[in-house]
């Protein structure tokens, strides 16, 4: 486990406090980033989300990550 891992509440929390909504693409991004991933690029995590199934604009990946 690598960085800070946050609930899915608390990440949930963050999100909305951002003024994003927390779907399951957005909370996933954040769980892959904060618990997985070691300092990953934004195109890293756009890459993974398409691994996984999810369909995220690039645009997204940054607000989620910015957030």
């Amino acid at each position: 486990m690598k960085g800070h891992c946050l609930t899915e509440g608390e990440i949930t929390d963050r999100l909305r406090k951002a003024d994003l909504r927390p779907t399951v693409q957005r909370v996933s991004v954040c769980r892959f980033v904060l618990c997985e991933a070691d300092h990953p690029t934004a195109e890293a995590v756009k890459k993974w989300t398409a691994a996984q199934g999810f369909k995220l604009s690039l645009a997204t990946v940054y607000n989620t990550l910015g957030a």
